[in-house]
C-alpha cells in the first residue's frame, strides 16, 4: 500500500480502473454496442486523470511502493493510445 497521498490517489484510480473494466465486461454481454460507447467515452475522461495521478504517485513514492503508480501511469498511456487510435484511426482511414 502506498504511503503518500499521491500514491494512495493512484491506488484509488487503479481501483476505479478495475471497476471500469468490470462494468464494461458486463455491458459486453448485455449490450455490446453500449460497451463500445462506454469504452470510447471512458478513455477520454479517465486517461488524463490516470496520467496525472500515476505521474504524481511515481514522483512522490519511494522504493517498491512505486509499482502501483507506474501501473496507473501505464494504464493512462494505454487508454489515451486507445482513444487516439479510435478517434483518428477510423476517421482518417488508418
Amino acid at each position: 500500500m502506498p504511503s503518500t497521498i499521491a500514491g494512495r490517489i493512484a491506488f484509488a484510480m487503479f481501483v476505479v480502473f478495475v471497476l471500469q473494466i468490470a462494468s464494461i465486461f458486463i455491458l459486453f454481454f448485455t449490450n455490446p454496442l453500449m460497451g463500445i460507447v462506454v469504452i470510447i467515452i471512458s478513455t477520454i475522461l479517465a486517461g488524463p486523470i490516470f496520467l496525472v495521478t500515476g505521474t504524481l504517485g511515481a514522483v512522490f513514492e519511494d522504493g517498491p511502493k512505486k509499482a502501483i503508480p507506474f501501473i496507473v501511469l501505464g494504464l493512462g498511456i494505454a487508454e489515451l493510445a486507445m482513444f487516439l487510435y479510435v478517434a483518428f484511426g477510423f476517421e482518417f482511414g488508418g
